[in-house]
């Protein structure tokens, strides 16, 4: 029952981060990681979804903890990387762009 109940919020946790409800992918991926808590997948989509609502310094926790997981398929370690290198650009793209938007606040 257990395997059942992870795949269905895991995929709760892909259908809320595709109509771009983060905050709620958040919620399934860690409820998700109650069933599993060092899937590297899991860590990973709640990772990007973190990131996509602006909490990089969490996304970036997720995604050394997917790193570490002990069964990391070659797949994952890829898109790990990759999206390490996504909220790296998010999180300087949002700086800029507060940083602008405060240039001629003060």
């Amino acid at each position: 029952m257990d395997a059942l109940k992870l795949n269905i919020v895991s995929n709760l946790t892909l259908a809320c981060y595709g109509q771009a409800d983060y905050i709620q992918a958040v919620d399934y991926a860690t409820k998700a990681l109650e069933f599993e808590p060092n899937s590297a997948k899991l860590l990973l989509r709640r990772a990007r979804a973190l990131s996509m609502k602006g909490d990089y310094a969490a996304a970036m926790a997720d995604l050394d903890a997917a790193a570490a997981a002990k069964e990391c398929p070659d797949a994952v370690a890829k898109e790990i990387e990759a999206e390490r290198a996504a909220n790296k650009r998010r999180e300087k793209a949002a700086s800029a762009k507060q940083r602008q938007a405060f240039r001629n606040f003060f």
